[in-house]
């Protein structure tokens, strides 16, 4: 299995960057796409490294905003063939809000519609090839102020029932791909045992999100994470340099740091 990081905050010399995440996966002489980040910048990138977004068999999306779904516009004119699997949850209802300030923040509107014919909603666990799965959050208490989505015309904290894990096992064990981890990596981190529970976790791969958290609340995550079995987090994005010298002082070499055009072979 091979993982190529087409899309993070940081960069690889000759590449693109941009507030965004993109994964392309090979596993078992499947090619997979998670997310595509904010723009094109993804389909640019994965040419300089070789990579051809056409051959593409699967496309997964891992929640409704915009810097993880921003670039499928381009992705349906390069590939005739591979489904865009989302949450049943997923619609076009997320916003940022900070005060007066209300701004749109999911999936761009016409995706939904105009390629509907291309896109799976998934629930629970699928299994979508031999030991390669997609699974929702069982957790939906997530609140963050300031992330909402709109339910009846109204704006309710968003508890990100619209996100997902892309779950290959491996013969290290399962490798968790979550570009956002909104609920918490220790939380997926659970709810992937429970779901898999004669299973080890090898590795999760993708943002934290602890961009706007506290030197307290990332030490606390640190220390429930050492109290879990898994070998590595390969994170960036929204972990943000605070968050990821924070976590790789407390769990050394098991926290790695991603940018755009780097490999990971398992």
């Amino acid at each position: 299995m091979e993982v190529v990081v087409l899309i993070d905050n940081k960069k690889e010399k000759g590449l693109k960057s941009e507030w965004g995440f993109c994964l392309y996966v090979e596993n078992d002489k499947k090619k997979y796409l998670l997310d595509t980040g904010a723009s094109n910048k993804y389909i640019y990138n994965a040419l300089q490294l070789g990579l051809n977004i056409g051959s593409i068999d699967y496309a997964i999306l891992s929640h409704a905003h915009v810097d993880h779904s921003g670039g499928y516009q381009d992705f349906f004119k390069v590939n005739n063939k591979a489904k865009l699997y989302i949450s049943n949850n997923a619609e076009n209802n997320c916003y940022f809000k900070l005060g007066p300030i209300r701004k749109y923040v999911g999936i761009p509107k016409d995706i939904l519609n105009q390629y509907g014919g291309r896109i799976v909603r998934t629930k629970g666990i699928n299994e979508i090839e031999k030991n390669v799965y997609i699974m929702e959050h069982q957790n939906s208490n997530y609140k963050n102020a300031l992330l909402y989505k709109k339910v009846n015309g109204k704006l309710v904290y968003d508890n990100f029932n619209h996100e997902q894990n892309f779950i290959i096992d491996t013969s290290k064990g399962l490798v968790i791909m979550n570009s956002c981890s909104h609920i918490g990596p220790d939380e997926i981190i659970k709810e992937v045992n429970e779901a898999f529970p004669n299973k080890k976790i090898h590795m999760l791969i993708g943002g934290l999100h602890l961009a706007d958290k506290s030197k307290n609340y990332i030490n606390d995550l640190a220390n429930r994470i050492k109290k879990l079995d898994i070998d590595y987090i390969y994170t960036g994005h929204c972990t943000k340099e605070k968050g990821y010298k924070i976590l790789r002082k407390e769990l050394g070499n098991k926290v790695v740091q991603v940018r755009s055009g780097m490999k990971i072979r398992i």
